[in-house]
Order: C-alpha cells, then structure tokens, then sequence
C-alpha cells in the first residue's frame, strides 16, 4: 500500500475516531449524572466514550505498523518525546498533591489528552513534520 493511502487512511480513522468520542461524550453526558447509580447500563454507558479513544490508539498502531522505516523513525520519536512529557507532568504534579492537600488535583483522564496534544506538537514542529509531506 503507498505511503500516502496509509497516511489518508489513518487521518479518516483518526478523525472519524475524535468526532464518535466527541460525540459520546455528549451523548453520555446527557444520560448519566455523577448521583446516578453505579449500574451495569450506566458503566458500559460511561466507557462508551473509551471505545473511541482504543480505535484512535489502534489506528496509531496500524499506521506506525504500515508506514516506511523512515517515517515510523520519526514518528516514534515524536511519540516518545510526547510521552516523555506526559510522564514528566504527571510525575511532579502527582508527587506535589500528596505534599500539598490544597493542590489542585490533576485527573488521571487527562494524562491521554496531554500526550495525544504534544504528539502532535512533536510531529508537527519536531524531525517528523516533514514525513507527511510529499
């Protein structure tokens, strides 16, 4: 398969993957309140907008799997860089709240966001930016 049907395939994915999680995520919301009773209905429900995010990393997978040595090189290292970050935040901030009570608390849900936005920091500014040009 040519890189650039691997590259359209992955942001179809990708993009089809962000708009069903925005859109779970509405539609949950609009069903359970945080006073609802833990349920069976309500937990498969409230992972529903997960679904989304395990298509998102799974197209990531596929698209890393297919693409050219070249680019997986650079896309990895974006991705590690990204994670690196993530681990970083995570890891100060989560040892200042057990010091400090009246820290804000940094859920653990955003830890997906941070490394999904720096990913694409990295790969936009970082040595991959220009692998996806042709």
């Amino acid at each position: 398969m040519s890189q650039a049907l691997i590259r359209k395939r992955y942001l179809r994915t990708c993009l089809g993957a962000g708009a069903g999680y925005i859109g779970a995520v509405f539609g949950v919301s609009t069903q359970l309140d945080d006073g609802d009773p833990l349920t069976a209905i309500n937990v498969g429900l409230a992972l529903v907008p997960g679904l989304f995010i395990l298509l998102m990393v799974y197209s990531m997978w596929v698209y890393f799997r297919d693409v050219d040595e070249a680019a997986r090189h650079f896309m990895v290292k974006a991705m590690m860089s990204a994670l690196f970050v993530a681990l970083s935040i995570s890891g100060v901030w989560g040892l200042a709240e057990l010091f400090l009570d009246a820290l804000p608390k940094l859920p653990v849900f955003f830890v997906f966001p941070i490394i999904i936005g720096m990913f694409g920091v990295f790969t936009a500014f970082g040595p991959a930016r220009k692998m996806g040009c042709a």
